[in-house]
C-alpha cells in the first residue's frame, strides 16, 4: 500500500489541486488503510512511532502537500516497517526467468497484455486499468521487492488478485520477469560492460541489493549508467551469487536448480543451468 501512495499519489495532485478524484480518494483510503493495518500488527518498541508517521502521511494526503513530500514519507514509512519487522525483501536463490516467462502467459497476459503493455482482453473494462510494463516513468519509481509484494498480497479496492498459490520462487521470478519488460538490448549490453569492468560493482553485493533499488533512486545518484547495471542484473541476477560463492558451492547449487527445472519439464533452462 505505502508503494503504490508513494508511486500514484504525485500522479493525482499537482500544486494542491486534485488531478483525478478517484485516484485521489483512493491514495487517501490507501494511507488510512496502512495505519488500520499497523495497529493490528504484533507489538513493537516502534510501533507508536510508525502509527505517528502514518498519521503524519494521510494528514498531508488530505492537505494535498506536494507530491515528492509524500512519496519521500511512504518510502521512508515503508523501510521503517520492513526494519521493524525483520521482512524479507529478496529472493533466497536468483530467480528463474525462463519459468517466469511461461507462468506470465498463464497468470498475468489476460490482463496485462502478451508483451506487458496492459492491454490483455480481460482488462480492457478494468478500473484502474491493468499496470503497462514499459511505462518507464512508472516502473522506474517501483523496485523488485514492491512488484513483488503486489503479486503477493494483491492491491485491495482493484482487480489485481493475491497470486500467493504460487511458491514463493514463482513470484519472486514474476516480479524480476516483468521489472525487466522495458530494458531494451543497448542498455542491457552496457549494463553487463560495466559489470565485467567492475565499476561500482560494490553497489550490488547480494540479491536484496538488486530488489529493493529503485531506477529513480539509483539514476538522482549515479545518472543514467548508473541504472544499466542493475538492468542487466535483473535479467542475470546468478551473476550476483556467482561472484561471492565458492565453485563447488556455486556448482552444487546450479546442479539442484537445474534438476528442479527438468522435472518441472523445462528442459531449456535445465539446459542452460
Amino acid at each position: 500500500l505505502l508503494d503504490y501512495v508513494a508511486v500514484d499519489y504525485p500522479q493525482c495532485v499537482q500544486d494542491g489541486t486534485v488531478l483525478d478524484q478517484s485516484e485521489y480518494d483512493e491514495q487517501l483510503e490507501f494511507s488510512q488503510q496502512v495505519h488500520t493495518l499497523l495497529e493490528q500488527l504484533p507489538a513493537h518498541s516502534t510501533q507508536a512511532n510508525l502509527l505517528s508517521q502514518t498519521e503524519q502521511l494521510v494528514a498531508l494526503i488530505q492537505d494535498k502537500r506536494p507530491g515528492p513530500e509524500v512519496s519521500a514519507l511512504a518510502h521512508q514509512l515503508r523501510w521503517h516497517i520492513i526494519h521493524a519487522y525483520n521482512v524479507e525483501v529478496a529472493p533466497k536463490r536468483p530467480p528463474n526467468l525462463h519459468m517466469a516467462a511461461e507462468l506470465y502467459q498463464t497468470q498475468c497476459a489476460a490482463c496485462h497484455g502478451l508483451q506487458g503493455q496492459g492491454d490483455g482482453p480481460a482488462g480492457a473494462n478494468l478500473d484502474p486499468t491493468p499496470s503497462n510494463f514499459h511505462d518507464r516513468q512508472r516502473m522506474d519509481q517501483h523496485s523488485i521487492y514492491g512488484l513483488y509484494s503486489t503479486i503477493t498480497l494483491g492491491v485491495q479496492g482493484t482487480a489485481m488478485a493475491s497470486f500467493r498459490t504460487l511458491s514463493e520462487d514463482e513470484r519472486w521470478a514474476l516480479a524480476f520477469y516483468v521489472s525487466a519488460l522495458a530494458d531494451d538490448a543497448a542498455d542491457l549490453a552496457r549494463g553487463a560492460e560495466l559489470w565485467r569492468s567492475g565499476v561500482d560493482k560494490t553497489r550490488f553485493t547480494d540479491l536484496a541489493s538488486i530488489a529493493t533499488a529503485t531506477a529513480s533512486e539509483i539514476r538522482a545518484a549515479h545518472g543514467d549508467d548508473g541504472v544499466r547495471m542493475p538492468a542487466y542484473l535483473r535479467s542475470q541476477s546468478q551473476v550476483v551469487m556467482s561472484s561471492s560463492e565458492l565453485p563447488l558451492a556455486l556448482g552444487a547449487r546450479l546442479l539442484r536448480e537445474s534438476l528442479a527445472a527438468y522435472q518441472r519439464g523445462q528442459m531449456q533452462a535445465a539446459q542452460t543451468l
